[in-house]
């Protein structure tokens, strides 16, 4: 029973830093991509930015991270434009297209943006 167990434990501890190493990648990846990226739980919350998206924006994560993407609004488009948008980002777990949003500074700039649904 004990050596089972400690097989179990070695595979167990294995898959662990298989894991790890994974997700040290995934996050060098994204902050080593220049396009900005902001990644959020499924409510909106900002968890987490890329360097990218602080040079584009204006905004360091301390700024950002526990509030909506809403904090970058440039009140350019109506109430319509983002119902589509979210309309198809949950029918087809994608949206892109050109908006306009504003930088910390509140100069408004227009973006291509993908937003990507992932579960």
């Amino acid at each position: 029973y004990c050596s089972e167990l400690e097989k179990v434990l070695a595979q167990r501890d294995l898959a662990l830093q298989k894991s790890e190493k994974n997700l040290y990648l995934a996050n060098r990846i994204i902050d080593a991509s220049l396009d900005g990226i902001m990644i959020t739980r499924a409510n909106g919350e900002i968890i987490q930015i890329n360097p990218a998206f602080s040079a584009l924006t204006g905004y360091q994560d301390y700024e950002v991270l526990g509030k909506n993407p809403s904090i970058l609004s440039s009140g350019v488009h109506g109430q319509d434009y983002y119902e589509r948008m979210w309309k198809e980002l949950r029918n087809k777990g994608v949206w892109q297209g050109e908006i306009c949003n504003k930088r910390k500074s509140g100069e408004v700039y227009v973006e291509w943006l993908t937003i990507i649904e992932i579960n």
